[in-house]
């Protein structure tokens, strides 16, 4: 029996080789913070959050991943998200992890529907 090869668009790609998410931003007041209280619409990386265009920057990410090696990534947004708070703040790799541990507006410009 001939099998059929399977076609690879950038979607099913993205299905395999990522970890999903979210890329359309929530709305601030569906945010949930485990103290209660809503989040500022006028903080600017919720500012910052609306205006990248994240569902393009995902298209071009899946398009680059292997098909065949590795392991399944991180969500683009949080990749990218991770990498513009690390510039923006001028922080290390491990200081950048600990700010977004600690800062709800942080994890929402990261697409995250919770503070975590």
């Amino acid at each position: 029996m001939a099998q059929r090869k399977h076609e690879v668009s950038p979607q099913n790609l993205a299905d395999e080789m990522i970890k999903q998410s979210h890329n359309k931003q929530i709305p601030i007041e569906d945010f949930i913070q485990p103290i209660g209280g809503t989040l500022n619409k006028e903080n600017r990386r919720v500012i910052l959050a609306k205006l990248l265009p994240w569902d393009e920057m995902v298209l071009e990410y899946t398009r680059r991943l292997s098909q065949k090696n590795g392991r399944k990534a991180v969500a683009p947004r949080v990749a990218f998200g991770a990498l513009i708070i690390k510039h923006l703040l001028r922080t290390t790799d491990e200081d950048t992890i600990e700010c977004i541990r600690e800062n709800p507006y942080l994890q929402y410009f990261l697409g995250y529907r919770a503070y975590l």
